[in-house]
This record gives C-alpha cells, sequence and structure tokens, in this order.
C-alpha cells in the first residue's frame, strides 16, 4: 500500500494497474473513487511480447457513497488515461492517492 499525490499519480496508477494490477482510491466528501483491475479483468496467462499487448484489459471505476455503490463503468485498456482522469478529476494536487497493488508475490516461510 502507498500514497502518492495526486499531481504525480497517473504514472504510478498505470503502471501498477497494467503491471500487476490493484486498486487506486481516493476519498472525496462522503464519496469514494475507485479505479480497479482485478484477476477477472485481465488473461490468466500473459502471452510473451508482442503477443501480450493484444490480449484484452478490462478497467473499472466505481462511486460509492458510504457502502451503496452509485455508479460503475468498464473501461478497456485503451482507454485506460480516461478511466484515470475521471478518478482524479476535482482533486487538489496535494490530495493524496491510495495504491493498493495486487499481491501476488506471497513467500512460503
Amino acid at each position: 500500500m502507498a500514497q502518492v499525490e495526486a499531481a504525480r499519480a497517473k504514472r504510478s496508477i498505470k503502471k501498477m494497474l497494467l503491471g500487476e494490477g490493484g486498486s487506486a482510491q481516493v476519498r472525496i466528501a462522503k464519496t469514494t473513487r475507485m479505479l480497479s483491475h482485478s484477476a477477472m479483468d485481465r488473461p490468466l496467462r500473459k502471452l510473451p511480447w508482442p503477443l501480450s499487448v493484444l490480449q484484452p484489459h478490462g478497467i473499472r471505476y466505481t462511486v460509492y457513497a458510504g457502502d451503496q455503490k452509485v455508479e460503475e463503468k468498464a473501461f478497456n485498456k485503451r482507454q485506460i488515461d480516461y478511466a484515470i482522469r475521471l478518478l482524479l478529476d476535482g482533486l487538489n494536487p496535494d490530495e493524496k492517492v491510495l495504491l493498493l497493488p495486487n499481491a501476488t508475490n506471497f513467500r512460503k516461510d
């Protein structure tokens, strides 16, 4: 889990979502905005490059008011910049964005 300022968050969000996946979240007043790319939104196996470029990736933008979902939109990989703009829209540049990458590297002790 990491936090990054909204003014510098776009690159970090994009790298995380198109890498191992995860979610980015911001809280504005009584709403929470979330942009996520989970295991359900990407291929089970990543093909070698350059074939991996053609694989589908889904990105979900969700807005909650308290515990209630009030908005949800789905985007494809080519629309990630627009989805990130929706997440960051209206934030002050110094507001924090919470990054929650998928925990895919578990160690067995």
